[in-house]
């Protein structure tokens, strides 16, 4: 039996960072999720792949669980810069 393990990360499955526009798209269905978990889910597995890498939504997925500080803050740190994430950072401050 072999002892080492693979320990590579495909680039695939590290997840682009988010662009402003990508960002508005999930806050939009961060605010379905309120009406229907089900909804959502559906509505990002549409936008996949043609908005959003299929690691994007995965990571996506993931932050739609979260509380809304963390929900803002994590999304802040994943998207690219600009007054957007400045927002969302202000907001997750705001709520702490």
């Amino acid at each position: 039996m072999n002892a080492t393990r693979d320990l590579s990360v495909h680039a695939t499955d590290i997840p682009a960072t988010f662009t402003a526009a990508q960002v508005e798209t999930i806050l939009a269905l961060n605010e379905k999720i309120d009406d229907a978990k089900a909804g959502a889910a559906q509505l990002l597995n549409a936008m996949t792949p043609t908005r959003f890498s299929a690691a994007q939504a995965e990571c996506i997925r993931e932050l739609l669980t979260l509380n809304v500080r963390d929900f803002h803050a994590t999304l802040a740190d994943a998207m690219e810069l600009g007054p957007l994430r400045d927002r969302l950072r202000t907001s997750a401050r705001r709520l702490s």
